[in-house]
């Protein structure tokens, strides 16, 4: 029996042991949270601003031409100019519909005058994503965004901006011996994870501009007031514990919902998408109906 505790005691000294209880749950964690996490680091421009990119994660396609110049009666090619009877049948008319002059030839959608091509539909918001490294975040279904190794990340932290919702503070937790965490503020992080919360700060972003139906919902109802904070797990280091698995999200209080995203070795990151939003907000929905409007506990 000694031997067995002995045992169980070193393990717990062990670095990478890990025992089943949450080891953020502490006194001075809750502390440095609440205490001293900056809530406003960053510019205040907003995470598409700053990096320069569209704000809508929908990309609609939007047909710059003018409806009016497709159908003006006037336009030389009305239909209506082109399908007349009266001008194909009158007898006495020199365009007999067997001559040379078959309107199907002006009109036809394989020569050089088809008002698609003269019309053509644009994408601006695929335009200014075709060459942007941080393209794949706007697939809000996509949890592993992969960068390529030359991407740098943003020299200040894309501080999001979305009305109604917020996220205060970014925080690192270093996955490998020596490594920080917490560890406050977006600076003093990896490059590869600082890429990871520059990221996360546009995907909360894109995600919440067009907030989830029962996102909306879970602020209106119970007494959460539509706080995140920006949260990775940073496996970017060759002598990591482990590797990153996956993206998550858990109402670590009442009054705070952690975005939580993870560095891989190769610097790829996980995301939380729209979906686990959606199915975080309907748990957290329950759990504020079983304990008078508190959500503390819920995940995703």
């Amino acid at each position: 029996m000694k031997n067995i505790l002995t045992i169980l005691v070193a393990c717990g000294l062990a670095l990478g042991c890990q025992t089943e209880a949450d080891p953020y749950e502490t006194a001075a964690y809750e502390d440095s949270v609440f205490g001293e996490i900056s809530k406003a680091d960053g510019l205040s421009s907003g995470a598409t601003a700053a990096l320069e990119l569209p704000d809508s994660a929908s990309c609609p396609i939007i047909d710059l031409s003018d409806p009016a110049d497709e159908t003006d009666p006037a336009d030389e090619t009305d239909p209506a100019d082109e399908t007349d009877p009266a001008d194909e049948t009158d007898p006495e008319d020199g365009t007999d519909p067997e001559d040379g002059t078959d309107p199907p030839d002006e009109t036809d959608p394989e020569d050089g005058t088809d008002p698609a091509d003269e019309n053509e539909v644009e994408d601006p918001c695929a335009e200014a994503l075709a060459d942007s490294p941080w393209a794949a975040v706007y697939d809000l279904e996509l949890e592993l965004v992969a960068f390529d190794d030359d991407v740098p990340s943003p020299a200040s932290y894309p501080r999001p901006q979305v009305s109604g919702f917020g996220m205060g503070g970014s925080e690192y937790w270093q996955k490998w011996s020596g490594g920080n965490g917490p560890l406050f503020g977006y600076g003093g992080g990896t490059e590869m994870g600082k890429r990871c919360m520059a990221a996360a700060a546009l995907r909360f972003e894109l995600l919440m501009a067009d907030p989830p139906e029962f996102m909306v919902k879970l602020k209106e109802e119970t007494n959460w007031g539509g706080s995140f904070f920006n949260w990775v797990d940073d496996y970017s280091n060759e002598n990591s514990w482990g590797n990153a698995s996956g993206a998550r999200l858990w109402a670590w209080r009442t009054g705070l919902i952690k975005f939580i995203s993870q560095t891989d070795t190769d610097g790829s990151c996980y995301l939380p998408t729209r979906s686990m939003m959606e199915s975080l907000a309907q748990d957290c929905l329950q759990q504020a109906e079983d304990n008078s409007g508190e959500i503390q506990g819920c995940r995703s």
